[in-house]
């Protein structure tokens, strides 16, 4: 009679062999491939109106969006150029908190009913800061401040008047819960922008000549017809692009140096002056953080 542990371990050896023959059988399975999450553009809002798109803008980075609300802005400076409120703001996205302020600040308690917007509009000078205040605070969304909450108010020459007010003079600061939103709407210089829009817009629509600049006769040629150089606008529009370019990469020099150019062939291309306006003072800015 055969062992009855050797048959076993025979038994047993059989059956793990007859597994491992099983298993190498099989398909071999591929892991995964890791899914990428898809990259949505962002575009404007369709329909909106210039104004529309600017509170659009606002609300937006209320709420803490800026990606979006950048996109608007762009939008809305492609329609009205020469707007101030939508460089700044742009301004303020673009650039790091810690180089479009001062690092010196004073701390502020927010009342109740008080807005991000107020104290922008108290301390800063222009209710539109709001976002570069909350940058600078390391709050993700303006609309979410409370009464109670400490804010630092960086020490711009504004802000050093306003706080030089108080203690000195006494003067309460003004407190509203009034948005920047809501200070839209009674803006005057917005509806000043939007109306030479509109004017420049009829012109353009008109067909009227392009934009020239008449050189005055030397002395004694008071009677000879004045020389007419045709200014070409593609031509500034492509340079204030590089220059755009440049400036958000803080080539300041560069951007400035384009923007004079620019001036220098059309005197009226008020985008490019309003542009080289903001890229000096942040240029200044930076040279004083140093």
């Amino acid at each position: 009679m055969p062992d009855p542990m050797r048959y076993l371990l025979s038994v047993f050896t059989a059956l793990l062999i007859s597994v491992i023959s099983a298993c190498a059988s099989l398909p071999t399975q591929k892991a995964p491939t890791p899914v990428e999450p898809e990259v949505v553009a962002l575009t404007p809002a369709p329909g909106l109106s210039p104004k529309e798109r600017l509170r659009r803008s606002l609300e937006l980075l209320d709420e803490g969006d800026d990606a979006q609300a950048r996109v608007e802005i762009l939008a809305y400076l492609d329609r009205i150029p020469n707007s101030q409120v939508a460089a700044n703001l742009l301004l303020q996205i673009d650039t790091a908190s810690e180089v479009y302020y001062p690092a010196a600040y004073q701390e502020v308690i927010l009342k109740p009913g008080q807005s991000l917007s107020n104290v922008a509009k108290v301390y800063l000078g222009n209710a539109y800061e709001f976002f570069g205040l909350a940058k600078y605070n390391d709050i993700s969304r303006p609309r979410q401040v409370v009464p109670g909450q400490v804010i630092r108010v960086p020490l711009t020459p504004e802000a050093l008047e306003a706080f030089e007010q108080e203690i000195v003079k006494g003067d309460a600061p003004e407190v509203d819960a009034e948005t920047a939103v809501e200070a839209l709407a009674e803006d005057s210089t917005v509806e000043e922008e939007l109306e030479v829009a509109e004017q420049l817009e009829e012109i353009q629509a008109s067909g009227a000549k392009p934009v020239s600049l008449e050189l005055e006769g030397e002395a004694g040629m008071a009677d000879a017809e004045p020389m007419e150089v045709a200014v070409d606008r593609a031509q500034l529009d492509a340079m204030h692009r590089q220059a755009i370019n440049a400036y958000r990469a803080q080539d300041l020099d560069t951007a400035i140096e384009l923007w004079d150019q620019i001036l220098g062939m059309d005197s009226a291309y008020e985008s490019a002056r309003l542009y080289r306006s903001q890229a000096q003072a942040l240029k200044k800015r930076l040279q004083s953080l140093q």
